[in-house]
Parts: structure tokens; sequence; C-alpha cells
């Protein structure tokens, strides 16, 4: 069986300048890691155990993308290191030093929420996993007391607290093709926008562009629709790409309670594959008439 952790002669060399005078100093290399490789498997608990310098950190900075390695390979949840370091961070928590980890004007809970917004966990998920986390841990007498007001080892624990319950990448043939549908589409509104710009000339170039910002903006896929403002929601629902995004990230978090968030996921899928499928001919079919119109006028030139 494959681990979910897999090191391979795995070696991280820091270059150091060791002053030898006022105005001389000599280049010194530090070997924090030297070639090491191991494998975890699923459900394993692993420790590191050594003296300070060992390299215990580095390895571990390495692992969670916190440094680059210098030589080896390293593979997490299947996703190689320095290859796809997103999919890591997407799937992995860290805690190195646990108090500049969080927010000291925000309650416990109020912490526990945040984190889960930033994993794009609903309001009504993100109460019910920071419920479900602080009576795990017994945090129940301080969670909604200010950080600021906890001792160094209840910070520590309430650091800790944030690394549970994270979601993993599932059904990845599916995303795929979600985003695949979802550029198509982006890629034909590409066109239609440079359609209405040859249309309505430089006044509207300046609009064209703004609509292209906004729509994006709208859509981005690091923001939840829950955590917009209602008016904002609204737009978003009349933008096919936001279906895309939707759709995307709830394939790859496993559907959650709470998502999709926008439409159910078979109504979605059939949003995005018309956005898709659809969109590149009708943007190409709009630029090209507008290019040949503008030939016709003569005023393809200005552009």
């Amino acid at each position: 069986m494959q681990g979910q952790v897999r090191i391979e002669d795995l070696t991280k060399t820091y270059r150091t300048r060791q002053r030898r005078g006022l105005f001389r100093s000599d280049e010194k290399l530090v070997e924090a890691l030297r070639g090491v490789s191991l494998e975890i498997h699923p459900g394993e608990l692993f420790g590191l155990l050594g003296p300070n310098g060992a390299g215990k950190t580095t390895l571990i900075k390495c692992l969670t993308t916190l440094l680059l390695p210098s030589s080896g390979a390293a593979w997490l949840n299947g996703f190689r290191l320095t290859e796809q370091d997103n999919q890591i961070r997407a799937t992995v928590g860290c805690m190195l030093m646990g108090e500049r980890g969080l927010y000291w004007k925000l309650t416990g809970r109020e912490n526990l929420e945040f984190f889960g917004a930033l994993y794009h966990l609903s309001p009504a998920a993100r109460r019910r996993r920071a419920g479900e986390v602080i009576e795990r841990l017994k945090l129940g007498d301080i969670a909604d007391r200010a950080v600021e007001t906890y001792s160094s080892g209840q910070k520590m624990k309430l650091a800790f607290s944030a690394l549970l319950g994270r979601l993993p990448a599932a059904n990845l043939p599916l995303g795929v093709l979600i985003l695949a549908l979802a550029l198509c589409g982006t890629f034909g509104t590409g066109f239609a926008f440079a359609a209405l710009t040859l249309r309505v000339r430089e006044a509207g170039q300046t609009l064209a562009n703004l609509f292209q910002f906004v729509f994006m903006v709208i859509c981005a896929p690091f923001f939840p629709f829950s955590a917009l403002p209602q008016w904002m929601q609204l737009i978003s629902r009349a933008i096919p790409l936001s279906y895309g995004v939707d759709a995307f990230r709830s394939t790859l978090m496993g559907y959650p309670p709470g998502f999709p968030e926008l439409a159910p996921l078979p109504v979605e899928l059939v949003i995005v594959a018309a956005f898709g499928l659809l969109m590149p001919v009708l943007g190409y079919w709009l630029f090209r008439r507008e290019e040949d119109h503008a030939r016709r006028q003569g005023s393809l030139s200005e552009y």
C-alpha cells in the first residue's frame, strides 16, 4: 500500500556567511537535512525525535511547502512536492507556533469559524464543525472568550483544534472536467468582450474591461458565495461561471453539508456544460461578425 506521506532522499542545505573580521566573511554550507527517506501510511501516528538542530522543523516546513528542499522528492496524499504545492496546502494542516496563527481580538469560537470560511465551509457547517471541535477538545469554558486572555497552553490547544476536520480533494476526474468546461466558457466570454470593444470603440473599451474585472471578482473561487452580501449573491447567480466555481469546489470537497451553495449539483452541471460548449461558439461568432463589420466600415485599423 502506498504511503500517505512518502519521502525519498530529501535534502535541504542553507548557505550562510561566517564572519572572519570586520570586512571579511566566509561562505558556509549547513546541511539541515541529509538524504531523508521515510513512508507514513494512512492511520499511522508518526513522531520526529532528535536534538536541537537535527532538522525536525526543517523537514516539516519542507513537507508543508513553507521551504523548498534542495533535492530529493516527496509526495503527500498523492501530490508531488514542488510540483503540486497548491493541492498539498489544501489537504494538510500545520501548526508550528500556535500563538502566531490566531487572531487575538476574536474569541476561540470565532477563530474556528474564520478558518472554516477559508476552507469554503458554509456558515451552518462552520458553526457545526466549531461546536464539534470545541466539545472534542473540551474548550467550552474558554471558547467565547477573546484569545488574548488565554494562557499559552490554551492558545496552543486552540491552534491545534483549527487543524481538525479539513477536507481532502475528492472526485478529481469530475472536478477536472468541470474546470475544463468553465475555462472554455470563459475563453468564449473573452471573444464576446472583444466583439463588444469593436462595436462601441474607445468609450466602451473601458466599460468592457470593467465588466471583465467585475465578472472575475464575483466568481473568485477563493471566497464562499454564502459569505457575499445578498445583492452580490443575486449577481453571482446570473453568471454561468459562478456555477462552475461552485460545482468545482463542491466536487473536490466531496459535497459536504451546505454545498453546492448556488443550486443542486445536477442543475450546476447542466449550466456548466452549456456554458463550456456553447459560449466559445457564440463568442467567436460575435467576434467575427463585429470584425467583418469593422472591416467594412474601415475602422479595424484603429484597433
